[in-house]
């Protein structure tokens, strides 16, 4: 799945924050994140993303409209705790 978002994404260089009226609050450079965490920062679009997933994940594995409360994490995998009184568990969670 990732080969497929890094050909159609872009490397992400700079992050820059602003307000909802675009006004500048502040930034950061993104240049280095391969070598702090293994990976590049990748910008796509939501539209993109979800043609990806979708094309790689079984349908009876994607929930939506799912309003999520909180997660955990561990070795053996993460659970969601949903506002509809349920709980999933998987190997990822991805929040698209």
């Amino acid at each position: 799945m990732l080969e497929d978002v890094r050909k159609i994404s872009l490397p992400c260089q700079k992050i820059r924050y602003v307000r909802d009226d675009l006004t500048p609050v502040g930034g950061m450079d993104a240049g280095d994140q391969a070598g702090r965490y293994g990976y590049t920062g990748l910008l796509i679009t939501r539209p993109a993303f979800y043609d990806v997933i979708l094309s790689q994940v079984p349908p009876h594995r994607i929930q939506w409209g799912k309003r999520i409360l909180g997660f955990e994490q561990n070795q053996y995998g993460v659970m969601v705790r949903v506002a509809d009184g349920t709980t999933q568990h998987g190997d990822i969670l991805i929040g698209a």
